[in-house]
């Protein structure tokens, strides 16, 4: 497998996320922790941090150990039993902000 760090703009990004050939990765310079059902992304370099809701929180851990954004809808699809356009929508605008934020990398999957 090989796979490259895909950077673009907020707009850009939503429009272009192919689920099934994109994962994320917690970028190097954060530490993500869970604290008392909530989380927090903290980035070391600006010693900035995101709070995250307990959703949230969940969507991030998944998607970080999902092979593929594809693979994390259709997980928390199961978990939350809902509608998987709707949490493809709310996973895209999740990952495209804390990517915005260099939080996380958006990973290009291909397989070779």
């Amino acid at each position: 497998m090989d796979a490259s760090a895909t950077y673009l703009g907020s707009d850009e990004r939503r429009r272009m996320i192919n689920l099934e050939q994109t994962r994320i990765e917690i970028a190097d310079h954060v530490l993500l922790r869970p604290v008392e059902g909530t989380g927090v992304m903290l980035d070391l370099d600006t010693e900035r941090y995101v709070g995250l809701d307990e959703t949230a929180l969940r969507m991030v851990q998944t998607a970080a150990d999902s092979a593929n954004l594809a693979a994390t809808v259709t997980t928390l699809t199961e978990i939350y039993d809902a509608d998987a356009s709707l949490i493809e929508t709310d996973l895209v605008a999740l990952v495209s902000d804390l990517g915005d934020r260099g939080l996380i990398k958006l990973v290009t999957v291909s397989e070779s």
